[in-house]
C-alpha cells in the first residue's frame, strides 16, 4: 500500500505544469490557488474594479484556471459584473475563505475573477 500523499502545491503544479515561482497562494492559509501564467484578459483587461450592491469594492484579476478554488452556489446572472456570464462564489479549497467568483457563459467559456488582496505570491 502506498502511503504517499500529494500536497496541494504539488497537485496544482501537476495540473498546470508550470514553475513553482509563479504560484499564487491564499493569503489566509497558504494553499496553492493558481499561477500568474493563468492570467487572462476579459473585456480587454486582466484586472477590474467593481462595487457590489452592498457597497463593497473589489479589485479582481481574471484567470483561466484556479484549481485551488471550490465553486459554490447556483449560477446566477443577478448583478453580474461581466455581461453574458453567470457567476458563482469561489472559495479556497484549504480554508474555505471567499476568494472571488467563477464565471461561465452559455458557450461554456469560463474564468475566475479572484480578489487580488486575498492572494499572495509564492515565496518559493
Amino acid at each position: 500500500m502506498d502511503n504517499t500523499t500529494i500536497s496541494p502545491v504539488e497537485k496544482l503544479l501537476e495540473s498546470l505544469d508550470k514553475p513553482m515561482s509563479d504560484l499564487l497562494l491564499c493569503r489566509y492559509c497558504g494553499s496553492a490557488i493558481t499561477q500568474t501564467t493563468e492570467k487572462m484578459a476579459i473585456a480587454r483587461h486582466e484586472h477590474h474594479r467593481f462595487t457590489n450592491p452592498a457597497g463593497i469594492t473589489y479589485s479582481i484579476g481574471c484567470f483561466h484556471n484556479a484549481p485551488g478554488c471550490d465553486i459554490h452556489g447556483t449560477p446566477t446572472m443577478e448583478d453580474t459584473w461581466f455581461g453574458g456570464y453567470l457567476w458563482q462564489v469561489a472559495t479556497c479549497s484549504g480554508c474555505h475563505d471567499h476568494l472571488g467568483w467563477y464565471y461561465e457563459n452559455t458557450k461554456n467559456q469560463f474564468f475566475f475573477g479572484l480578489i487580488q488582496s486575498r492572494l499572495i505570491e509564492s515565496p518559493y
